[in-house]
């Protein structure tokens, strides 16, 4: 079970650019040492100093408040796209 993952348009290759409202709207995805770091995903730095997961293109990752997991039989929300310049994340191949 698990949240849909989001970029941002106006983000570039390990940088985010969604910090204070922004972010609390669209949370970044977080990680606190590298074990927690998929296979094919990479990390960025954010302002605040936090560890944030990237795409394997270095694109951040990010939640959406208004989504619900997956769970059961019952696929996850994803409400976020096409709004305010983020779209679902492309998997990862």
């Amino acid at each position: 079970a698990g949240y849909p993952l989001y970029t941002f348009e106006k983000d570039t290759p390990g940088v985010s650019n969604c910090n204070g409202q922004c972010a609390a709207v669209w949370p970044p995805v977080v990680v606190h040492n590298a074990s927690e770091v998929p296979q094919g995903f990479k990390t960025l730095k954010r302002q605040d100093g936090s560890i944030q997961l990237a795409d394997d293109e270095g694109h951040a990752l990010y939640s959406f408040v208004q989504d619900t997991p997956a769970a059961g039989n019952q696929p996850a929300t994803a409400r976020g796209h096409g709004l305010r310049d983020f779209y679902l994340a492309e998997p990862i191949r």
